[in-house]
């Protein structure tokens, strides 16, 4: 029991001096005890006071991480590697949350046929594919993934492809690759001018593709030139000789584009009969038994076999020389009362010695010089393949490898070789096949 608690109240001092106490009315203490609360507690009636909330799931966890690695690092201090290791796995297994890398290598140009895509998953920890589509279609996911693109339309396709890794929280990245396929080959069309061609013509081809590509031609079998005039168009010129079969005649064509799609085709055309006359020459003693050397043979052919890539002349070819049409092309010839033994393959033209002959068209010179049967000859390279030649001349104004223009003078009207007159014989060929000149002189090729 406490002792009663006494109030004391202030009096006037005391004479000497001193402060006087009077006591005060006293009353009982009743006696103090803790209050309790409605439900026994020592803390007594219901607190107002807000409770603090008790802490959520993330955060016990990450105390239990931080314990953890707390954990970890004393253990790595002094663990072996293998328990570093193991450590470190359980600690990346529970805390990573990078995603892994995902590199897609495929072709960055068109393709066609079968092509493989290489997918790398790269991560600190492991990882795996989880899902790889093409155009949305699902493959199996593998680091080499084969796609045969024959099997699909041309144009764009979407590559997908989504990696996870192993961690706790299941991490994933995407990542996609666009793959242009191209496997439908050129469409190939043909026009030939003539479509009916007179033996002694030339005949001109041009070609048209559906998409860019090489091309090539053959014609009975044999490979022709063809020009690109870009790389959808091409042309090529033919000779068909004065004596050429009256048959139908088959010219192949062949496309490739740059991813090797290609196109073949065949057209044919038909061959027609020119009425060629008949003359039979006189020739004197003196030059019936006139003959090309071998050596002399052989430079001939050399220069009809010229083949150069492009065309050097431009539109219409001009008549060389002043004069009469003595020969035509294509006359059926025989010697002294003799059968018919060649073919005329020029033009010959009566004129004035001395006249000047001009070149044709545009052209390099590649044979210029005296020869038994021809005389004085000149041979120019025109291009594709095309020559024109320029005998018995009685002096010549070129020489080889020398570059003329169209009507330079390459030398003048004579008498010599195997000739009855002064004349010059005019003669065109196509990769060596005789062709009427004159056709030249009005139609511009191409």
């Amino acid at each position: 029991m406490r002792e009663p608690h006494v109030a004391f109240a202030a009096s006037p001092p005391a004479p000497d001096g001193r402060s006087p106490v009077a006591p005060l009315e006293s009353a009982p203490l009743q006696p103090q005890t803790s209050p309790t609360s409605a439900v026994g507690s020592p803390r007594g009636p219901l607190s107002t006071r807000p409770r603090r909330p008790r802490p959520g799931l993330g955060r016990r966890l990450a105390a239990l991480l931080f314990v953890l690695l707390a954990a970890a690092g004393a253990v790595t201090l002094s663990a072996t590697p293998i328990v570093q290791e193991r450590v470190a796995s359980f600690v990346w297994y529970m805390a990573d949350q990078t995603p892994p890398q995902v590199v897609i290598t495929a072709p960055a140009v068109p393709v066609r046929g079968v092509i493989t895509a290489s997918i790398a998953v790269q991560d600190e920890g492991p990882a795996v594919l989880e899902s790889v589509l093409v155009d949305g279609k699902p493959v199996t996911p593998t680091a080499q993934v084969v796609i045969d693109t024959s099997a699909l339309p041309d144009g764009e396709h979407l590559l997908w492809v989504e990696a996870r890794d192993l961690s706790r929280q299941r991490n994933a990245a995407r990542a996609r690759a666009i793959i242009l396929s191209d496997n439908t080959p050129p469409s190939i069309t043909v026009t030939l001018d003539p479509p009916v061609v007179p033996q002694g013509q030339t005949l001109v081809v041009r070609v048209t593709l559906g998409k860019p590509a090489s091309m090539s031609m053959t014609y009975d079998g044999k490979t022709m030139l063809m020009v690109p005039v870009s790389d959808t168009l091409g042309w090529g010129i033919l000779g068909i000789g004065a004596d050429a079969k009256l048959v139908s005649h088959t010219l192949g064509f062949s496309a490739t584009d740059r991813l090797g799609n290609s196109a073949q085709v065949t057209t044919t055309f038909v061959v027609t009969a020119t009425p060629f006359i008949v003359e039979d020459i006189n020739l004197p003693p003196d030059r019936a038994g006139l003959t090309n050397s071998p050596e002399e043979t052989s430079k001939l052919n050399a220069a009809f076999s010229v083949l150069s890539p492009l065309p050097l002349w431009h539109g219409l070819f001009w008549v060389p020389a002043q004069g009469d049409i003595t020969a035509p092309f294509g006359e059926a010839r025989s010697y002294n009362g003799g059968p018919v033994a060649s073919w005329h393959g020029g033009v010959d033209l009566a004129a004035i010695p001395g006249t000047p002959v001009a070149a044709a068209a545009d052209g390099r010179v590649v044979l210029a010089e005296k020869l038994t049967v021809q005389g004085n000859t000149v041979v120019l390279d025109h291009g594709m393949g095309l020559t024109s030649a320029y005998y018995h001349m009685d002096a010549l104004r070129v020489k080889p490898g020398e570059l003329v223009k169209q009507g330079q003078v390459v030398g003048l009207v004579g008498n010599t070789g195997l000739s009855t007159g002064a004349h010059l014989h005019w003669e065109l060929r196509v990769l060596g096949v005789p062709v009427d000149p004159w056709q030249w002189t009005k139609r511009a090729v191409p």
